[in-house]
């Protein structure tokens, strides 16, 4: 997930704690969110932004991004749509797309605001497999 919005760490760590997240014992993730069985972990991306992605993000968000978070889905049921609500409080607070971090010929896509929303309300997911909104 990228926003236009710099979110530093502690905003993260405690807007993940309104979500009703669990801090990680193994200091790894910034959160643990869990709906048994489905869970998700988030964390604030050390490494930024890449370089090569900028330009698209841009785009999509209408302006520079700013902040990466990443967001590590469970293979459990239930936890690909526990992303999307979650993603969609987020985009509820900040400008955000996400990128689902797999290659353009098997299914890469950046999803805007718009389409988020329709994933959401749909029950879709971000992977190929959970029959994606959109082109």
């Amino acid at each position: 997930m990228v926003s236009s919005v710099e979110i530093s760490r502690p905003e993260l760590v405690a807007f993940l704690q309104t979500l009703g997240a669990k801090p990680d014992p193994n200091h790894i993730y910034d959160g643990h969110i869990i709906r048994n069985p489905a869970h998700i972990y988030v964390v604030l991306d050390r490494e930024g932004i890449d370089e090569d992605d900028v330009e698209i993000f841009t785009q999509k968000l209408g302006s520079i991004p700013r902040t990466s978070i990443v967001i590590d889905i469970s293979r459990a049921e239930g936890s690909e749509q526990l992303a999307v609500e979650i993603v969609g409080k987020f985009a509820a607070c900040w400008p955000v797309i996400v990128d689902n971090c797999l290659p353009e010929e098997i299914g890469g896509k950046v999803f805007t605001a718009d389409e988020l929303l329709e994933l959401k309300t749909s029950g879709k997911g971000f992977w190929p497999q959970y029959a994606q909104v959109g082109p």
